[in-house]
């Protein structure tokens, strides 16, 4: 492939076209800094598995959260002459790679590589960096002292797989200027990366958080008025699912009515959520990436003071015909599954 011509890759279940990658070693322990000036041959299916891999993994994590510049962001600056053609794509991720560089070279013991990517997303285009945080790993060395053959162990540094979970990468919409990042390495003096040093941007709760908040308020509003947590929990990933299927924002009556559904006190139980949910600062809608909401929502997991777990689909906790919680008037609870055709063994 010739040096200026882009490797289209598209993943049409995502949504996603991958245009270019590009890759910068940043090595603050060694005082190394290998800007590439070539992007990735993505015509090689290993590096494209590796890249398209991590970017829709990445763009689709829940932990995500969404960020606004601040004014003077020289990062946003850096995106307007990218998007607008008075910077290259090579040039735009060395400079992104260069400030993190700069400070890491204060901070002396991170070894990273930066992946930085050009793609789509439902035609929206993004510019996306990815920090792959080296890993000590020991492999295997043949020498040669003189005519015999000796074989020893070496510790050197590796990248992530490819199916393991990044900590920290923002992609930023060059439509809008609206930013997702997620940040969780811990970083010398619990610094912010890539949210204070590059970005320099606002950050509002992911999406994560807002479902968990979510989930933890239907909990307690339950335990409150003495009824089942699990089927209010389960309420809310159904609603949050349902949301996600048919592609359009929650609002938080809908999740509220779902979670509280037949219960004899569900006006109460209703507004009693509302002011929790309001002392949280819980968004009034919640608005995820399908993807990952129906990967993430589609079962609930129990686990009983007996040391019983459980795991069922969130369907199930509104059809007293698959399975049933009767309480006792000792306050215990029996879990009853009803319909069971077969049981598989699962170590």
């Amino acid at each position: 492939m010739e040096d200026n011509e882009e490797a289209v890759l598209e993943d049409k279940s995502a949504g996603i076209v991958l245009t270019r990658a590009i890759l910068h070693i940043l090595d603050s322990s060694t005082d190394t800094e290998i800007l590439s000036q070539q992007t990735l041959d993505l015509e090689k299916p290993e590096i494209q598995k590796y890249v398209y891999g991590h970017t829709r993994r990445c763009f689709n994590d829940l932990r995500s959260r969404h960020g606004t510049f601040l004014p003077d962001s020289p990062f946003q600056v850096l995106m307007h002459d990218f998007f607008h053609q008075h910077k290259d794509f090579e040039e735009t991720s060395g400079d992104a790679a260069g400030v993190l560089s700069a400070w890491l070279k204060e901070h002396p013991g991170a070894c990273l590589d930066v992946l930085a990517v050009d793609f789509r997303a439902d035609e929206v285009p993004y510019f996306g960096i990815m920090l792959l945080m080296n890993q000590s790993a020991w492999t295997h060395t043949t020498q040669m002292n003189g005519d015999r053959v000796a074989n020893s162990f070496a510790h050197q540094p590796i990248l992530p797989s490819a199916t393991r979970k990044l900590s920290s990468f923002c992609f930023v919409n060059l439509l809008n200027d609206e930013i997702l990042y997620t940040d969780e390495t811990n970083w010398p003096d619990d610094t912010a990366l890539l949210q204070d040093v590059l970005l320099h941007c606002t950050g509002k709760k992911s999406d994560q958080e807002v479902i968990s908040q979510m989930t933890q308020i239907a909990n307690e509003v339950a335990q409150q008025y003495d009824e089942n947590p699990s089927i209010a929990v389960s309420g809310i990933k159904r609603a949050v699912r349902t949301s996600a299927k048919e592609e359009r924002p929650l609002a938080m009556e809908e999740a509220v009515e779902e979670a509280f559904a037949g219960y004899d006190h569900q006006e109460e139980m209703a507004a009693a959520f509302e002011q929790k949910r309001k002392e949280a600062e819980v968004p009034d809608a919640l608005e995820v990436p399908k993807a990952a909401v129906v990967r993430k929502m589609k079962n609930q997991k129990l686990k009983t003071d007996t040391g019983i777990e459980l795991s069922f689909p969130v369907e199930y906790f509104q059809n007293p015909d698959l399975i049933e919680f009767i309480k006792h008037e000792d306050g215990t609870i029996t879990i009853e599954i009803k319909h069971i055709g077969k049981i598989l063994n699962r170590s």
